[in-house]
């Protein structure tokens, strides 16, 4: 009899790569996600929009005939956005809503089996001061000192979830991931983990650059390839082992020794340049002693070989990109030469005309032209719809986009994803002239 499955998150990284190994495993896959999988990595037999904030979407999307769920949904990010404390409360309120509403709708429809995707950013700090020697055996949780609050709800969700183990009956599987990275990821946009962000960096830099990395660089971490991962959590799954159990490598290394692999396997010469930023603990690494002796098994791909393949694969990414803006550039100076834009006053500067489904040319469906001043937030004009778009930055300066801060020279291109872009303006006594254009892809 074929099983069926429940992927809460399987629009997501790890969601996406565990929905295909199901499906090769013969079970039928039911995928729920707030969007679809970015890259396509996703093989579910029927996939649901939903948002699992809301109980009503939890009950549509559990139904009693599952025999399996996998609990892998949860608001977070890298570094940047974990660790700024900015996104605290949305990332404790959001993820407890999900596995709230999971849990008691897995109790109310019968599931006998659920799997919960712990972190190892649950670890108490003061056992990972010491970048040489962390300690993260799974006996070490307690007494509790997360650095973070996204390690915090996760170590609340660990203890909820064995909680409806013993009192209802659930058969529950725990795991606590290390770092896990590879294709088909998040890689830029702000929330990607340190390898495919390191990835990218030395990806788009010229020979000869330099590639900024946060902190000291002498912090240090493991870093696990997303097929181990799930390798891992199905043989969890399929064990008679509860857990928490460490999935994640022992190959520990620093930060800025990862950028120098990531550097040697480009082929080019670049510099390291460390910066203040955002850096979690100072150490960080699995340890296999447990999952050895449970499951008799531990990761054991070298690390090297999984950062060639996410490298090569973001390269690949940013090509794609490249063609794409190269396109949309050609289209956007096209139109400028035979059009003359209008702009009309709009407080201290100028509100952008907004032309839509311009018929000249079908790679060009959304355009407007405007000049903003500094403070002036001109993305919140604009509700891209496309499936991809584009910033087309005509003056120099700095630009703060969604709270970060980028220098950004003439011509400068910014592909930004829908609905992704919330901030967009100008610092200082520069202006910002803009050209904004989508395009559909064909």
């Amino acid at each position: 009899m074929v099983k069926k499955a429940l992927v809460c998150g399987a629009g997501g990284f790890i969601g996406g790569h565990l929905v295909n190994r199901l499906k090769i495993e013969g079970y039928w896959v039911r995928g729920v996600d707030l969007k679809e999988n970015e890259y396509g990595n996703g093989n579910a037999d029927e996939f649901i929009i939903g948002d699992l904030r809301n109980p009503a979407v939890v009950a549509n999307v559990t139904t009693s005939d599952l025999d399996e769920i996998y609990q892998l949904a949860a608001d977070m990010g890298g570094a940047g956005f974990v660790f700024t404390g900015e996104n605290d409360s949305s990332i404790m309120h959001n993820s407890a809503l999900i596995n709230l509403n999971v849990l008691e709708e897995a109790k109310q429809k019968n599931i006998q089996k659920i799997f919960y995707s712990s972190s190892a950013c649950m670890y108490p700090e003061y056992n990972q001061l010491d970048p040489d020697s962390p300690k993260c055996s799974e006996d070490s949780a307690y007494p509790a000192a997360p650095d973070s609050e996204y390690g915090w709800e996760k170590l609340f969700s660990e203890r909820l979830f064995l909680t409806y183990q013993r009192n209802h009956g659930i058969q529950v599987r725990v795991a606590r991931f290390h770092n896990i990275f590879g294709p088909m990821g998040t890689w830029n946009g702000g929330r990607e983990k340190a390898p495919a962000a390191i990835c990218r960096k030395v990806a788009e830099a010229p020979d000869g650059g330099v590639i900024e990395i946060w902190g000291d660089g002498r912090q240090t971490r493991s870093f696990l390839i997303v097929d181990e991962c799930v390798d891992g959590l199905r043989r969890l799954m399929e064990s008679d082992f509860t857990g928490p159990v460490n999935i994640g490598s022992e190959e520990m290394i620093s930060i800025n020794d990862f950028a120098k692999m990531v550097i040697d396997i480009s082929g080019k010469n670049l510099t390291i340049k460390n910066i203040p930023g955002p850096t979690g603990v100072r150490g960080r690494n699995s340890d296999n002693a447990l999952i050895k002796e449970k499951l008799g098994w531990a990761p054991s791909q070298p690390l090297r070989k999984g950062v060639e393949e996410t490298f090569d694969w973001i390269t690949e990414q940013l090509a794609k990109n490249n063609k794409i803006a190269a396109t949309a550039e050609e289209k956007i100076l096209q139109h400028l030469n035979t059009m003359q834009a209008q702009v009309t006053a709009h407080g201290q500067g100028k509100k952008y005309v907004f032309l839509a489904n311009n018929e000249s040319t079908t790679a060009l469906t959304q355009f407007a032209y405007g000049e903003f001043l500094p403070g002036e937030n001109c993305a919140e004009h604009l509700h891209p719809t496309m499936e991809e778009c584009f910033y087309f930055i005509k003056g120099s300066g700095i630009y703060i986009i969604d709270g970060i801060e980028f220098t950004i020279t003439p011509g400068s291109f910014l592909r930004i994803p829908p609905g992704k872009l919330h901030s967009l303006m100008a610092t200082g006594d520069k202006k910002l002239e803009f050209v904004y254009f989508g395009v559909a892809t064909q």
